[in-house]
């Protein structure tokens, strides 16, 4: 168990030798897989999966809504027996913690289950978006009463099993997984077929939605078992590593036809002065040659890797602006003010604008890291603690959320 505080170890420079790293499987894929599961006629083994904070909680909230979850973290998998669009237990109440996720898809499953449920969460997730949801779910029929903030968690929640609509309105211009939850959870309504999703805000899509759609198939063909592919997003840290150190990494099983949009990140690194080639065994990317430019990117379809990004471009010979990325100062913490302050404590000068940053690098010198609670905020800043001495991550486990031994693999390269 790391203590409170975690100061980050210098790579040593007089070695070389290429890593190779194993990382969980997607978070992202892995609550998708649990929710249309339980959803199932079937019982289903979910391989490769994540065990995590996120994971966890939404594995506990299926025991408690009375299905049956079989897990062996050991072996990396669950097994969950689906019970054909019916819930157990129909007047309970559930707790989804920090999850996103687990806060969104079982919102709107437990909407649609004729039962009476009071949704619980962490402070944090309080503090989280959920009104586009709760606009689309009582549109549909379904009564909620925010016990607290209007607008967010917690909640009573009063589900129907058929709706009176046939088009239903919503605006996920504050996050995907509002048009991904409706998605997967609308077949347990009688009328499932008639009712068409209006998606009225600007954006009307993304790289989430499409890895909802491709488990959606997937799951449907997959039969008795189905296998989680590992996390790009955790991934992204060591391609970062090997990226501003010059080095070479390879993460096992990471491939470029992977359905994750996070992806684009590793493209990213190829532009600014990568090279990758993708080997039986994983990605396998070396970073630059020499010193490295700023880039003008908008990261709107990977805005998780705002953040690793920013840590990259602390090393940079120019400016990096990101933009796209406004919508993620209501996630885990302001990621934006997480982005300026920290940079700015280590020693660069960033300019928040509309939808994202400007960062200017400079001289840099270690500092404290302040994580928010905040997974990503601890592990993309972690990363310049390889080359810069003093880097001190505060409250670093808050990494459990999705990569509970991200430091222990992090402190083990040379």
């Amino acid at each position: 168990m790391l203590k409170e505080t975690y100061e980050v170890k210098p790579l040593n420079k007089e070695v070389n030798t290429p890593w190779a790293i194993e990382v969980p499987g997607s978070k992202s894929i892995t609550n998708r897989a649990l929710l249309l599961a339980a959803l199932s006629d079937r019982k289903i083994k979910i391989s490769g999966a994540l065990f995590s904070d996120d994971s966890r909680v939404f594995m506990e909230a299926l025991k408690t809504l009375g299905f049956d979850v079989l897990v062996n973290e050991e072996e990396k998998y669950a097994v969950i027996c689906g019970l054909d669009k019916k819930i157990p237990n129909n007047n309970i109440s559930v707790y989804v913690g920090s999850a996103g996720t687990a806060a969104r898809f079982i919102t709107a499953m437990l909407a649609f289950s004729g039962g009476k449920y009071t949704i619980n969460a962490s402070a944090q997730m309080e503090k989280r978006p959920m009104k586009g949801l709760f606009d689309a779910l009582i549109m549909m029929g379904a009564k909620i009463k925010c016990l607290k903030a209007d607008g967010c968690l917690p909640v009573e929640i009063m589900g129907i099993s058929e709706s009176k609509v046939k088009t239903v309105d919503l605006d996920i211009s504050e996050s995907t997984q509002f048009l991904s939850a409706l998605m997967m959870t609308k077949k347990m309504l009688k009328n499932a077929g008639d009712i068409k999703i209006n998606v009225i805000s600007k954006r009307k899509t993304g790289s989430y939605v499409e890895i909802t759609k491709k488990v959606m198939e997937d799951m449907d063909k997959c039969g008795s078992e189905y296998r989680v592919e590992p996390d790009l997003s955790a991934a992204a840290y060591f391609y970062a590593a090997a990226f501003i150190a010059k080095r070479k990494v390879v993460v096992k099983d990471v491939h470029f036809d992977t359905m994750q949009g996070d992806i684009n990140f590793v493209k990213l690194l190829v532009n600014m002065g990568a090279t990758a080639v993708d080997t039986k065994d994983g990605i396998e990317l070396s970073g630059p040659d020499g010193d490295f430019f700023g880039t003008d990117v908008y990261m709107k379809e990977f805005s998780d890797q705002a953040l690793t990004l920013a840590a990259v471009a602390a090393f940079a010979e120019s400016e990096t602006k990101i933009t796209g990325i406004s919508h993620i100062r209501g996630q885990e913490c302001d990621r934006i003010e997480a982005i300026r302050s920290n940079l700015t404590a280590l020693g660069c000068k960033v300019e928040e604008i509309e939808d994202g940053v400007v960062i200017r690098p400079g001289k840099l010198h270690g500092a404290n890291i302040e994580t928010y609670e905040d997974h990503r905020v601890a592990m993309s800043f972690a990363l310049v603690g390889l080359l810069v001495p003093g880097v001190v991550i505060l409250n670093p486990m808050c990494c459990k959320k999705t990569f509970e031994n991200y430091f222990d693999i992090l402190g083990k390269l040379q």
